[in-house]
């Protein structure tokens, strides 16, 4: 916003708010996707991790038709289109090829192409031990405590033994 950098990364979410700041300044603010990187083979790879937050019903609730009933209400295209004009976001594929939706907001476009690209996320039990160490790694690299490159190299040796199911999985995330 004080024009010091030509690109950033920022979730969607944001992008309403960041545009409304930009409006009658003399910098110019555009959204568009991640861009990707070819391959050896010549190939263009992208791939997208947007963000957000699941939704998901308790083996325990004892509402579990209830909570299905809501959740086939709620994705359904009216409730989901309701959802975006309020400021949501979706990843229903009929409101993202929509052109209404496509020019309603700044950053629509590039969100709606970002959908096309995304990959998910592990879904593995232990994905939050795995994220702390490499976020706690990314940290100590950011910070100067560690080289990236042995930051890094920590991460995957920690990583790699919760994978593994042994030394580490229940032990010293990120130990200095």
């Amino acid at each position: 916003m004080e024009g010091r950098v030509a690109l950033g990364i920022q979730w969607y979410y944001y992008f309403a708010e960041l545009a409304a700041r930009s409006r009658g300044t003399k910098r110019e603010l555009g959204f568009a996707a991640l861009p990707g990187q070819k391959g050896a083979d010549g190939k263009l790879r992208r791939a997208v991790m947007v963000g957000g937050q699941g939704v998901s019903i308790n083996r325990y609730s004892g509402h579990e038709p209830e909570a299905w009933k809501f959740l086939e209400w709620f994705m359904a295209r009216p409730q989901q289109a309701k959802w975006v004009a309020g400021g949501g976001r979706t990843g229903l594929v009929a409101i993202l090829q929509d052109p209404s939706f496509r020019s309603a907001a700044p950053g629509n476009d590039s969100f709606a192409l970002s959908m096309s690209l995304t990959r998910d996320y592990w879904h593995l039990p232990v994905y939050p031990q795995l994220l702390q160490i490499y976020q706690g790694y990314v940290h100590r690299a950011v910070s100067g405590d560690l080289p990236p490159d042995e930051a890094l190299r920590r991460s995957a040796r920690e990583q790699d033994a919760i994978l593994a199911g042994g030394e580490g999985a229940n032990g010293n995330l990120c130990a200095r």
